[in-house]
Order: C-alpha cells, then sequence, then structure tokens
C-alpha cells in the first residue's frame, strides 16, 4: 500500500505488510530529493503479475508530485526490492527516478490520486493508465487546472522513462452545462491508436 499524501515524511513510500511471522513491515521509498512543503505520498498502488506464478513482480502507484513509479519486486530476495526505473544520465544505474511524469502545458505537476490500471501489453511488459487531479483540499472544488489520462507502455526490461515528448495527443472535450448532471464528457478526438505506440494523452479542462 502506498503511505498516502500529506504523509509526515513528505516522501512517496510503498509499504508491504508481511502476514505471517511477525507480520512487518517492508518500506520501500522514492528517491529522497523530493520537495518539501508539498504534503506528497504515495497513493493507492496497482500490482502486477508478470509472469502468472501468483506472486506481484511489479508496483505502479503515483503522488501528488505527478510522478508515476514503479516498483520492482520480482526478486526472491527482498533485499533487492527497488524502484525499477533509471536516470538515463546515470551511468553507473544508481540514480532511480519515476517512470512517467504528468505535467500540464504550463509544466505544473499534475497529482495522481487514484490507482493506475494495468494489463498484459500485446508485445511484453504491462499497459498502465493514470488519471490525473484531486479532490480533499479546499482548493480543489474550484481548479480548473488541465487533467488528463495518459496510457503508458511500460515494456519488458526497459529502464528508461517515458516522456512527456513520447506522448500522442488526444483530446476531449464536454458538452451540457457545465457543472450540471447533465454534463458529459465526448470521447476522444483522432481515431484509433497503433499498438505499438509507446504513450499517448488525452486532456480535460478542470477538474
Amino acid at each position: 500500500l502506498g503511505n498516502g499524501y500529506n504523509s509526515t515524511s513528505e516522501k512517496a513510500m510503498l509499504w508491504i505488510q508481511y502476514l505471517d511471522g511477525d507480520k512487518s513491515v517492508l518500506k520501500i521509498p522514492a528517491p529522497a530529493t523530493q520537495a518539501a512543503g508539498t504534503g506528497n505520498g504515495l497513493s493507492a498502488p496497482q500490482v502486477v503479475d508478470s509472469n502468472g506464478d501468483g506472486k506481484v513482480d511489479y508496483v505502479y502507484a503515483g503522488d501528488l508530485l505527478g510522478s508515476l513509479w514503479k516498483f520492482d519486486l520480482s526478486s526472491g530476495t527482498a533485499a533487492n526490492w527497488r524502484i525499477d526505473t533509471e536516470d538515463p544520465n546515470d551511468n553507473s544505474g544508481n540514480t532511480p527516478i519515476p517512470l512517467f511524469t504528468a505535467v500540464d502545458a504550463q509544466n505544473k505537476p499534475q497529482p495522481i490520486t487514484a490507482a493506475p490500471r494495468a494489463s498484459t501489453h500485446p508485445y511484453g511488459g504491462s499497459y498502465v493508465i493514470i488519471g490525473t487531479g484531486k479532490f480533499f483540499e479546499y482548493p480543489d472544488q474550484s481548479s480548473t487546472d488541465m487533467q488528463s489520462v495518459y496510457g503508458l507502455w511500460a515494456r519488458p526490461g526497459d529502464k528508461t522513462p517515458i516522456l512527456m515528448t513520447d506522448l500522442q495527443t488526444r483530446t476531449r472535450g464536454r458538452t451540457g452545462v457545465a457543472g450540471t448532471l447533465a454534463e458529459a464528457l465526448r470521447p476522444f478526438v483522432g481515431g484509433e491508436l497503433p499498438v505499438e505506440l509507446h504513450a499517448w494523452d488525452g486532456s480535460v479542462a478542470g477538474t
């Protein structure tokens, strides 16, 4: 489970609760370089069993800073569980970073508070869907920040991040009277997406 937003540490951290033995809690933190004063924390996770053996291999979860983290739990040794994505500019491979960071056109982070959804991609790896936005603080009620839905292909064995420049954009609008039950979202515009596409996004104005 995630440690939750508005956490005391203000760091995204995955908690693993053992149900046997001493029922201890294993904590896997995201990098400690996250900014202070954000109330950050890890939101609800999505677990993935990539080989069908009944054991969790990967975990995807977002945070308030728009970061989507991929945790690798595939090793049989808990000490080797870690963030899977690495900074391509660090040849040592010792700098873990988010799989993806969601930002709007003004480079403002788009918070991820709902659990991602993941399924098996036809070419291997996972197809991960995330939606951004939050609604638990008073200013959220009147926010007009752009929020988005992202589809991301986490390719097998690929430890490089997915960038905003990798996205193919799809847009959608609204119909009816804004702020009422008559308001509805129109489908995304732009036709079908190729299965080998690395990533796409669809944006909606307002929360």
